[in-house]
């Protein structure tokens, strides 16, 4: 209904300008970190928002792994103009994925003619991992297609340890799902990756006599 109207741009905008206000600090604090804003078709269509990707980043004192963006295949159906515009998004530093991937048509074709840094593995394909189901053998497909083009993969919607299991050993880097968190703010967001990053210190402290280190 936005981008009928006419806002969708508008709207864009506006989230960027959120993330920013919101989550600068957190992600200058840790490079590690990301936060992935969608771009629609018709933001797709100027370069306004990589000139805004651009100039907030810089201006929040950024760098652009900080931020990635995410479009659609929907969003590419007009490689004439989201082309350039996606080229000009990664000449900035920003990594681009694809979202949803395979649930549109044409997904190969999209795959040969945009340049990509990630494809995200919709969870309709992720829900038939560690089932009977005849359609996760595409999604084994599919992470050997992404592998095959030096893609780095982001799994959507996992919500148990078996499917969690069944991506790593396929080499699936990254996954997101209710398996690892909930939805929650920023301020709830910077206190569970202080958690987490303290934990992850902690095993590594205990595990070092383990691991064969001499002090002498």
């Amino acid at each position: 209904m936005a981008e009928a109207n006419g806002l969708i741009q508008r709207i864009t905008a506006r989230v960027m300008e959120i993330v920013v206000r919101d989550a600068a600090q957190l992600l200058r604090d840790d490079e590690r970190l990301h936060i992935a804003i969608n771009l629609s078709t018709e933001d797709l269509k100027t370069q306004d928002a990589e000139q805004r990707l651009r100039r907030l980043s810089a201006e929040a004192g950024m760098g652009p792994r900080s931020l990635m963006v995410e479009i659609t295949e929907r969003g590419l159906i007009d490689p004439d103009k989201s082309r350039a515009v996606l080229l000009a998004v990664r000449a900035s530093g920003f990594q681009v994925a694809i979202d949803d991937f395979g649930t549109g048509h044409s997904s190969l074709s999209y795959l040969a003619t945009y340049d990509l840094d990630f494809l995200k593995i919709d969870k309709m394909f992720i829900d038939t991992l560690g089932t009977d189901a005849p359609t996760r053998l595409v999604t084994l497909h599919i992470i050997e297609l992404a592998r095959s083009l030096g893609l780095q993969m982001i799994a959507e919607g996992v919500e148990n340890q078996t499917q969690c299991d069944i991506l790593r050993q396929h080499g699936v880097q990254y996954a997101q799902g209710w398996l690892f968190a909930r939805p929650m703010s920023i301020e709830q967001l910077s206190a569970f990756i202080d958690q987490h990053t303290a934990a992850a210190r902690h095993d590594s402290e205990q595990a070092q006599p383990a691991g064969g280190f001499n002090g002498g």
